[in-house]
């Protein structure tokens, strides 16, 4: 869910399971940047999914990634 490139750990929590076309478009995108690309509907649908399944929805979940890297957040 949050792209190699930017931090994300190779490994089955930072997996999201989708199709083809589905992964090329969210390419290195963060799951929040990606969800805003989907329709409302579906978007709205993964983003309580999320919230259910980590507590937080996905930008809380950044900034606290961002945060705890020791990184300044704006």
């Amino acid at each position: 869910m949050v792209p190699i490139s930017k931090g994300g750990v190779h490994g089955k929590s930072n997996c999201l399971v989708c199709c083809r076309s589905c992964n090329s478009r969210k390419s290195d995108k963060d799951f929040e940047e990606w969800l805003n690309l989907l329709e409302k509907e579906s978007g709205d649908r993964l983003r309580d999914l999320y919230k259910k399944m980590h507590g937080a929805s996905p930008a809380q979940k950044a900034l606290v990634l961002i945060y705890n890297k020791g990184e300044r957040v704006a």
